[in-house]
């Protein structure tokens, strides 16, 4: 793995979009695309033989970070406990775009 992300050496930058709450309750950081530089990384890793026999989840495709999740044995969030987390979100969201691009270092 240290050679396919030493062939990225050039600088790449994300731009934030909105906080989601995802699968599980897990709190992430959307950002608007992923790098043309990030992409080519992940379909290098993708190409390595021990990723092949494991597709790609369709929320790993998403442009996003994790910020935090529930604990493994946490019980699920109520549809009350989503709604205020998710409203919670939606107040930072228009900050998040005033960011503009983030670089990756």
């Amino acid at each position: 793995l240290r050679d396919v992300g030493a062939a990225t050496d050039k600088a790449a930058a994300v731009r934030p979009h909105r906080l989601i709450v995802a699968w599980h309750g897990v709190l992430t950081l959307a950002f608007e695309a992923w790098p043309k530089r990030l992409v080519e990384l992940k379909e290098r890793v993708g190409s390595l033989p021990e990723f092949r026999s494991s597709p790609e989840n369709f929320g790993t495709r998403w442009p996003k970070a994790t910020l935090a999740a529930l604990n493994d044995d946490a019980p699920p969030l109520t549809p009350d406990q989503l709604r205020e987390l998710t409203e919670l979100c939606r107040e930072f969201d228009s900050a998040l775009e005033g960011i503009g691009e983030v670089p990756l270092a």
